[in-house]
């Protein structure tokens, strides 16, 4: 068994994981203090600008 080819591709598989955790953690972390929107606000945002064109 090649260990060093075995050892490469789990931190290959691993990393990219870490990786989108931390993104997904700070994220989270940003948009704990942004306020919810009212129901219909995307919706009402979306035909305002549709309408625009």
């Amino acid at each position: 068994m090649n260990w060093s080819d075995v050892i490469r591709r789990s931190i290959e598989e691993t990393v990219p994981r870490y990786e989108f955790e931390e993104v997904v953690r700070r994220v989270e972390e940003d948009l704990r203090d942004v306020p919810e929107l009212p129901p219909g606000t995307a919706s009402r945002w979306i035909r305002v600008d549709r309408e625009s064109h």
